[in-house]
């Protein structure tokens, strides 16, 4: 078959390199000019199924309405006039309750899991290089955050997901560059998980699956899709140039891009586009430099180590963004960087960026059909798409091929 990819950042290119796995003629589109230039481009770097976690759970409501006026908040939900966030912010507070997280949990590290395995096998296979370490610290600042994982905990212990809970002594010691005058009663270490980059990852895989003979059509912007049982027409335009071009199947893998083809295709779903930041500096001191990955509970924040850099990730906006608030959000995660790890970095020259996301109220991704014919999504994976792309693509290229996916997909698809 002939398959089109729309959107070459990780979740694409993982999707395009298991298409090509199991024989079909691969097309990506995408508008920038190389893969993962904008999501993948400002990802944490996280890895792993044990750290995935959904935005909604207990007691998020209530710290949020706590700090809606606070300009310093690392989650900051603030819809605008239009109906479908306020939609969407209904539908999300609905999911806070202690049963759904653990239902969302599952289904996050289910996916996670199965994501963690394939991209070992890619990563053996192919002797890649792309920056990969274990062990996530998770770190909490106060016994009330300390108290709410413990359910969670519980879904790592069914699924056979290995960790260690830490009291404050452990974590300094397994992390000894950790800041002894920084508020800690303790972490969980988990293993298995841990951290790579994502755009060295998926430039490696452009590379391999070009000798899959899969074609990339940069600076191409797909701006319409026409499906019907024989296949799909997509309106493909290239600086004035436009052209109709037909595929068997096409998949929908563009990330926050992916929307603009919601009423096209029939969807019509309550999902919000969130704007993420990160900020990567240059390491100073490599004797005060984090070896592991650290997730900071409280500030759901990110600070993970890439060769010679450090990057901080993390703050959530919902709603309207301005140079100020992302001055904000950046000297935030400068300032969460710096109570973990003072001297590690140059903090004040860090490379700065934002990108956007979709999210849906569950937190969990989309993956499958759609009602119209042979048109496919892969999209709304949050800020986890780098964790669960190897899963998500396969999952996709095996319903494409008429092959039973490997996990069992309830609560992933269209109809959830």
């Amino acid at each position: 078959m002939r398959v089109a990819v729309i959107g070459a950042g990780v979740v694409g290119m993982t999707t395009a390199y298991f298409l090509a796995q199991n024989g079909h003629q691969v097309s990506v589109i995408e508008q920038r000019g190389n893969v993962s230039e904008e999501a993948s481009l400002a990802h944490a770097g996280l890895l792993g199924p044990a750290h995935l976690a959904p935005l909604g759970a207990p007691g998020m409501v209530k710290r949020i309405l706590s700090q809606w006026l606070n300009s310093n908040s690392t989650v900051k939900l603030n819809p605008s006039f239009r109906l479908a966030q306020w939609s969407w912010l209904r539908a999300w507070m609905r999911e806070c309750s202690a049963e759904k997280l653990l239902i969302n949990k599952e289904k996050l590290q289910r996916l996670g899991a199965y994501g963690q395995h394939l991209l070992t096998d890619i990563e053996h296979l192919h002797n890649l290089d792309f920056q990969h370490r274990n062990g996530v610290l998770q770190l909490f600042r106060t016994t009330k955050e300390q108290q709410k994982i413990r359910a969670g905990l519980a879904v790592l212990t069914d699924a056979g997901i290995p960790f260690q809970v830490l009291d404050t002594a452990a974590c300094h010691q397994l992390e000894p560059a950790l800041n002894q005058q920084t508020a800690l009663v303790g972490g969980v270490y988990m293993p298995q998980d841990g951290q790579g980059n994502c755009v060295l990852f998926s430039k490696q895989l452009k590379l391999i699956t070009q000798q899959l003979d899969v074609k990339f059509e940069f600076a191409s912007a797909c701006e319409q899709i026409q499906s019907n049982k024989n296949g799909v027409t997509l309106l493909l335009k290239q600086g004035d140039l436009a052209n109709h071009v037909q595929f068997d199947a096409v998949v929908i893998a563009a990330g926050a891009n992916s929307s603009l083809f919601f009423k096209q295709i029939g969807i019509d779903l309550p999902v919000a586009q969130f704007q993420s930041y990160s900020a990567t500096a240059s390491i100073k001191n490599n004797e005060d430099s984090p070896n592991i990955s650290i997730i900071d509970e409280y500030e759901q924040t990110v600070i993970t180590r890439m060769d010679k850099r450090i990057r901080v990730a993390g703050t959530l906006r919902l709603g309207k963004n301005s140079k100020k608030t992302d001055e904000i959000a950046w000297q935030n995660l400068r300032q969460i960087a710096t109570d973990w790890f003072p001297n590690a970095a140059n903090y004040h020259t860090a490379q700065t960026l934002t990108s956007e996301h979709l999210m849906l109220p569950d937190g969990v991704p989309l993956i499958g059909p759609t009602c119209k014919a042979n048109v496919f999504v892969n999209l709304a994976h949050a800020e986890n798409g780098w964790a669960m792309a190897t899963g998500a693509g396969k999952i996709i290229a095996d319903l494409i091929s008429d092959i039973k996916p490997d996990i069992n997909l309830d609560g992933i698809g269209l109809l959830r």
